[in-house]
């Protein structure tokens, strides 16, 4: 699943950031049982995650993060 192309580098308002984790909520809804089961996060759901740049939202942008101010 290609959700976003574009680098994390540069995007940036915190209503894109939320408009790629509501692409994802689907997918997270139907794997929630299965994460539960497992006690993890199936590859597809890591890989999608990876693809959104979700993990990179607290990572300074000199180091190629989002740098995403939570509390605003």
């Amino acid at each position: 699943m290609k959700v976003i192309a574009e680098t994390v580098q540069g995007v940036g308002s915190q209503a894109d950031w939320v408009a790629r984790a509501q692409q994802l909520q689907a997918m997270l809804n139907a794997a929630g049982p299965r994460c539960d089961a497992d006690n993890e996060l199936p590859s597809e759901v890591v890989e999608a995650l990876h693809e959104a740049g979700l993990f990179r939202l607290l990572i300074p942008r000199d180091l190629d993060g989002a740098e995403v101010d939570l509390v605003s």
